[in-house]
This record gives structure tokens, C-alpha cells and sequence, in this order.
């Protein structure tokens, strides 16, 4: 509105009220016009973020500040935690085991993860400028921790005494708290919002059928979308939930959870299934699918529209989170077959068009008035 005033105050100095007004709003609707179709047309560009020198990588984590977290394999066939920040992707070392795999990291660079010994166990660390504290589990020989919230609460899974299950569990002041199960022998928190609130899924029967839950003071079953298992991998601060679930026939569509399940849809081109595995707090979403070639698909899911992520060349890609950005991160494939970890970013729009347009615009109006105030 202001720029409109604006306008209009710059044209009147030409005089003719009627003529002004009317190359007033005609700039301002080109202009939003402008806009619009721009915004329609959003492109993404990805960055590879390489490796350690082998050929798998993968992007798991990412703050508001897009300091990125993940796993690369080095020449050796290892694989490294890493964190990557300003174009450079750091070894986090591998904390007295041969393996480690990072997959959180909160906006103060609180980072989560796990090291995998010789000998198969897991260690759940959190690391922190340099400091690595072993979690612990809940009684048995594993443990791995996923996701990191701002308060340094973190979430993940465990073995109780005797190994036989995982169970959930929060970590927060040095303790951690087995989050129990819908039932069955096992349940897996993946996400936790800035508010505390836990979501996962959890086995409902020794059978084996699982469905996604929200923690807050306890376990609540978030049900499915017809079939018999669902999966919750995301939540945002304002609750929403996002994840998976069976609709029927072994077919697996993406949900979004604000108080009921709602099944988000398909993209174009998809041939089956489709998985959600983020949700900023924008609401957008990200996630991936198998499409008609049966390869697997990078999306983002905004406000009803879908969007393919670009590749590295090969067939497939998965997105794994979003900050509040809209910055992107997971995986791609390479023309030669490699998986690297990636960074989907927006490209930049092309304001200066716009304003060339608009200046345009009122340049020829402001034109075509003082002719008239000379006849």
C-alpha cells in the first residue's frame, strides 16, 4: 500500500487525477502480477556436499542457521559423522568406535548421533564444541539418539536390560527416561519440537503392527490411514505432525497430523508410495516417493503444491529435513551411481526484473502525462 501512495504522489506531480490513478493501479497489479507468476515458478538449486573420500554421503540434520549434520564414508569404506558449515564438511571423528552417524543438531550446534563399536553395539553421543558425552541406554548394550531440540532435550531409542526390544527415550539433565510403548516390545522416537513434544511409532502387538505416536505426558496412538501401520517422523513448533502410514494393500502415503490424520495426496508422476519426513514451521513439507520409473523422489510439499527437488545427475534422491529457511537437505544420486549428501536451496527470484518492470511502467506513464499537459 505504501509503494502504492508513493506512486501516486510521484504521477500526480504530472497532474490528471483520473489518467494517475488508473497507471497507479495498473502498476501495482503488473507488479503483483510479476510476483506472482515468479512465485509460481519456484526453482531450487542443490548443492553436493561430497565426501570423505568414498562414495556415499548423506545430509540428516539442519538448524535455522544451516549448519548441516550427517555421515560420509571414507576411502576406507568407514563411515564419519560430519558436520558441514560455509562450504566445508568436518570429520567429528568416530569416538573411540570404527563408525559414527550424526542426525541432529539444535541452533546452538548441539549435535546427536551414534558410534558404532566392533563389536555391532551403538553408543548414543551428544557432542558439543568438542565434547562428546556417551548417553548411555536404558539397561542393555545400544542406544542412538536422532534429534536434538533447543532446550537440549534429545530423543532416540534403546535397549532395556536383555536387549530383546528398543524402547523411546528422552534424554534431558544427564537422565534417561524409557518413554515405554503402545503395546508391542519396541517403539523409536525420531523428532522432538522446541516445546518438548516427542513423536515416533511404536509396535501396538508382539505381531509386529506399528503406528505413529505423539508424546507429551504420555504415549498417544495417532492411528493410521486405513491400514495397519503408520509411522510419525516430524513435527513443527505449532504440533503439526507429518510421517507415513499404510492405506490398505502395502501402500504407504504421506499424512500430515494436526489433531486428525489427513492424507496429504500424491504428486504427479507418483506410482505408489510417497513418504513425509519434515515440516518447518512454515508448514512446508519434505519427503520423497517412488515415481513412474520406480526410482525415489526429492519433494517439497507446500500449500498444495508439489515440488521435484533437482538431482546430481542420476535417478534418485531423498529429503530428509527442512529449517525455517525453506533450506533443504538429504541425498542424490550422481550421474556415475554415487549417493552424496546435498543442500536444496531456493534460487534467488529475480527482483531486479520486477523493479524494471514497475519503473517502467511509470516512467512511460509519467511520460505519456506531461504530452497531454503540453496539447
Amino acid at each position: 500500500m505504501k509503494i502504492c501512495v508513493l506512486i501516486l504522489q510521484i504521477i500526480l506531480k504530472g497532474g490528471n487525477m483520473r489518467k494517475a490513478k488508473f497507471i497507479c493501479i495498473f502498476t501495482c497489479l503488473l507488479t503483483v502480477t510479476c510476483i506472482a507468476s515468479i512465485a509460481s515458478a519456484q526453482q531450487y538449486q542443490i548443492t553436493d556436499l561430497g565426501t570423505f573420500g568414498g562414495t556415499l554421503s548423506s545430509a540428516e540434520g539442519i538448524n535455522d542457521s544451516g549448519q548441516i549434520v550427517g555421515w560420509a564414508q571414507i576411502s576406507s569404506g568407514d563411515y564419519h559423522a560430519f558436520s558441514y558449515e560455509n562450504g566445508t564438511m568436518t570429520d567429528l571423528g568416530t569416538f573411540g568406535d570404527n563408525w559414527s552417524f550424526a542426525y541432529g543438531i539444535n541452533d546452538s550446534g548441539q549435535i546427536v548421533g551414534y558410534s558404532r563399536a566392533t563389536s555391532g553395539t551403538h553408543n548414543a553421543f551428544l557432542y558439543d564444541a568438542g565434547t562428546v558425552t556417551d548417553l548411555g541406554t536404558l539397561g542393555g548394550t545400544s542406544g542412538t539418539a536422532h534429534d536434538i531440540n533447543k532446550s537440549g532435550q534429545i530423543v532416540g531409542w534403546a535397549n532395556p536390560t536383555g536387549d530383546g526390544s528398543s524402547h523411546a527415550f528422552l534424554y534431558e539433565n544427564g537422565t534417561m527416561t524409557d518413554l515405554g510403548t503402545l503395546g508391542g516390545n519396541s517403539s523409536f522416537a525420531y523428532g522432538i519440537n522446541n516445546s518438548g513434544q516427542i513423536v515416533g511409532y511404536s509396535q501396538t502387538t508382539s505381531s509386529g503392527d506399528s503406528h505413529a505416536f505423539s508424546y507429551v505426558t504420555a504415549m498417544a496412538d495417532l492411528g493410521t490411514l486405513g491400514g495397519s501401520t503408520s509411522v510419525a517422523r516430524g513435527i513443527n513448533d505449532g504440533g503439526k505432525i507429518v510421517g507415513h502410514s499404510d492405506i490398505g494393500s502395502s501402500i504407504d502415503h504421506a499424512f500430515l497430523y494436526d489433531g486428525t490424520m489427513t492424507d496429504i495426496g500424491t504428486p504427479p508422476g507418483a506410482s505408489s508410495w510417497v513418504n513425509a519426513r519434515d515440516i518447518n514451521n512454515s508448514d512446508q513439507i519434505i519427503g520423497y516417493y517412488s515415481n513412474s520409473s520406480g526410482y525415489e523422489q526429492a519433494y517439497l510439499y507446500d500449500a498444495g503444491t508439489w515440488i521435484n527437488l533437482p538431482s546430481l545427475g542420476g535417478n534418485n534422491s531423498n529429503a530428509y529435513g527442512i529449517n525455517d529457511s525453506g533450506q533443504i537437505i538429504g541425498w542424490a544420486e550422481t550421474s556415475s551411481g554415487e549417493s552424496h549428501a546435498v543442500l536444496w536451496t531456493v534460487v534467488p527470484e529475480p527482483i531486479s526484473s520486477i523493479l524494471f518492470v514497475t519503473g517502467g511502467t511509470l516512467l512511460a506513464g509519467r511520460r505519456y502525462l506531461k504530452r497531454k499537459k503540453r496539447t
